[in-house]
């Protein structure tokens, strides 16, 4: 992050974006001005094809939460494929397994949400294993935002 004049760094925070694929990070950083990072773009869902550069002013952030998400279609197609991979056998199933098992851990999703001000909400999607340290990132940013006040 390119930090403007009077601008300091109070704390950062590095996400994986997937369950599966751990090399596709959000980066974010929250100075005593606004939230800055680089947001992945991935085709397919895997496969980075560059990033985004996002900023959002503190004054125009209201607050900023966790959630979490079942998706009941890749979760009832990847039981599918896994119970399909089961009955062919490791040797000849294998494949339908590895892809019915992404599929099942990557239904279960969390999201990093900064809603504005004028009431939208921009949602950054980040892996279940990093939602605890998304929340606390979350905590510091609400405390910012209310020492601004």
């Amino acid at each position: 992050v390119i930090l403007a004049k009077d601008e300091s760094v109070r704390s950062q925070g590095e996400f994986l974006v997937s369950n599966v694929w751990v090399f596709v990070k959000l980066k974010l950083a929250l100075t005593n001005k606004r939230l800055a990072g680089e947001k992945p773009n991935t085709f397919l869902g895997f496969i980075p094809v560059g990033s985004d550069k996002v900023s959002y002013p503190l004054s125009n952030i209201a607050a900023v939460h966790t959630s979490t998400r079942i998706l009941p279609l890749p979760l009832i197609v990847g039981l599918i494929l896994l119970l399909v991979g089961i009955g062919q056998g490791v040797e000849k199933g294998w494949f339908a397994m590895a892809i019915g098992l992404a599929l099942v851990i990557s239904s279960y999703q969390a999201q990093l949400n900064v809603q504005n001000s004028g009431g939208g909400t921009i949602k950054h999607q980040i892996a279940v294993w990093n939602k605890g340290s998304a929340q606390m990132f979350a905590q510091e940013i609400n405390t910012v935002i209310a020492e601004r006040s």
